[in-house]
């Protein structure tokens, strides 16, 4: 299993972002969203539908795991996963330039 976005219903076009394997989501993501209290990272686990309205809470969170992998993950684990939230925040940024897009991570 992975955690990966996509669009609900895309109109001409793909997307899919890989964000992450269920194994290292459960050992990166989930200790860091327990830790900080976030409330969407630790919905993706078993899947969130996001819109345009909750992307400043979701870049805020993503900023914060950011931050808290570069503290308690090692080097190479906090870059990947680094690495996966700034693909992410990028895509869903070109995913809601259009109107009505809903976007399923999980």
């Amino acid at each position: 299993m992975s955690v990966a976005a996509f669009i609900i219903e895309p109109q001409d076009r793909d997307f899919y972002v890989p964000v992450a394997s269920e194994a290292f989501f459960c050992k990166c993501w989930i200790p860091a969203s327990i830790e900080l209290k976030l409330q969407y990272i630790p919905l993706f686990q078993s899947g969130v539908d996001i819109q345009k309205d909750d992307l400043p809470l979701l870049f805020q969170e993503l900023s914060h795991l950011m931050n808290w992998s570069k503290q308690n993950l090692s080097k190479e684990d906090g870059l990947h996963l680094c690495s996966r939230v700034d693909f992410l925040k990028t895509k869903l940024t070109e995913a809601f330039s259009e109107e009505g897009v809903i976007v399923f991570i999980g």
